[in-house]
């Protein structure tokens, strides 16, 4: 997420406001110093606010299955169950650790761990991914 084209570009346009203000004059320095504040508090605000809001509701740290088959992914926990298609999801990627379902560019994408499948499991849930990667290819 953080390498989004989108993010990159509001970085980089927040860097040369900054860069403006510096160079407009001692009487705009103190509007820098705010910015450059800024530029360093605001992730790591927002990653408490994240931690906060999942530590307060259960939904996100409650135990999960997870079942995929042709028509899609089921996501069941205690109390509700969601039934997303294949068709809902625009990319797959993986990395060591997880693997990642990305819906659109604006959403933060479903991560699901390995170790919760087997090998084989991994295998089959790859097959469905790469599947997806080249249908959104040829779009």
């Amino acid at each position: 997420m953080l390498f989004r084209r989108r993010r990159i570009r509001s970085v980089i346009l927040w860097l040369v406001a900054c860069a403006l203000f510096y160079v407009a004059g001692q009487e705009f320095r103190y509007v820098f110093y705010f910015c450059v504040a800024l530029f360093f508090i605001f992730p790591w605000a927002s990653y408490r606010g994240i931690v906060r809001l999942v530590d307060q509701h259960p939904m996100y740290t409650n135990a999960k299955t997870v079942t995929f088959g042709p028509a899609g992914v089921v996501v069941a926990g205690p109390n509700y169950r969601s039934e997303l298609g294949w068709s809902m999801f625009k990319h797959f990627s993986e990395d060591g650790t997880y693997f990642y379902l990305r819906q659109s560019d604006y959403t933060v994408d479903s991560v699901l761990p390995k170790a919760a499948f087997t090998p084989q499991k991994q295998e089959e849930f790859r097959r469905y991914g790469n599947a997806l990667n080249a249908q959104g290819k040829s779009r």
